[in-house]
């Protein structure tokens, strides 16, 4: 068995130490990305749920979808479904509102970035609906 006496000061000095490297190991690890949604984005995959737990599907090639967030807050898609909106503001809560509301309520639609380069929609619907982006 190995015994360590360690003096009141001593103890002192080693708490710092940790603490020192506690706090340097913890500010890289902890760090948040800062990924910009300003952009034009492609639909490459869609979240198809036909009850069965769901799965991401390829996108139709032959008929890209795609949506362009512009600094100033318009949206600007070529979907009929995203067409609906002229325009956006970001939630502190990773969600989009877009604008005007679709039949007069507004659809919780969140967002997350898997790189700064990958985009992904997810909003409330029956059994579960999103949209994956990549950014062109």
């Amino acid at each position: 068995m190995f015994l360590v006496i360690v003096k009141p000061g001593m103890m002192r000095i080693l708490l710092f130490i940790f603490l020192a490297v506690f706090i340097s190991c913890n500010k890289e690890e902890f760090k948040k990305h800062h990924y910009e949604l300003v952009g034009k984005w492609k639909r490459i995959e869609v979240y198809v749920n036909p009850g069965n737990g769901g799965s991401w599907q390829p996108d139709r090639p032959e008929q890209p979808v795609t949506l362009e967030f512009t600094a100033d807050g318009k949206l600007i898609s070529n979907d009929n479904f995203y067409s609906n909106f002229s325009s956006y503001h970001l939630n502190s809560d990773n969600s989009i509102e877009f604008q005007p509301p679709l039949n007069g309520s507004l659809r919780a639609v969140y967002y997350s970035f898997n790189s700064d380069t990958e985009l992904t929609l997810t909003f409330a619907c029956i059994e579960g609906c999103g949209d994956r982006f990549v950014r062109y």
